[in-house]
């Protein structure tokens, strides 16, 4: 589900960590790693939250989102196809259907921030 999930928002996920990322070290903290991660995919335990985190960890309590998402933007350019290359791709104008899980997750998400962002977020 993570990475089914993480594919489908990858734009906005990039957009979230970004926006906890001040300075643009490309890092957050494991606690807003992992709080990411429990917003997008509900059904992940604490203890592998803390795993996919630890697996990222750099510099102290900070998790690498850039090295987390890499694997992903990786496959992302893999889709976009050379027009010499044999490949149909779905006209732009359809819109990506959002199932009422992913809302919720976004939804979650949106409001951390704004918790964040209304509260000392310096600190």
């Amino acid at each position: 589900h993570l990475c089914a999930q993480v594919q489908l928002l990858l734009d906005d996920l990039r957009t979230q960590f970004q926006e906890l990322d001040p300075d643009g070290s490309g890092t957050v903290t494991q606690e807003e790693f992992q709080d990411v991660l429990t917003d997008l995919c509900r059904e992940l335990t604490a203890t592998q939250c803390k795993a996919i985190a630890s697996k990222f960890s750099c510099r102290g309590n900070r998790t690498s989102y850039v090295d987390f998402l890499h694997p992903f933007e990786e496959q992302k350019q893999d889709f976009k196809v050379s027009p010499s290359k044999a490949v149909t791709q779905r006209p732009e104008t359809h819109l990506p259907v959002y199932s009422e899980t992913t809302l919720k997750g976004l939804n979650g998400i949106t409001e951390q921030l704004r918790r964040k962002l209304a509260g000392d977020w310096k600190s």
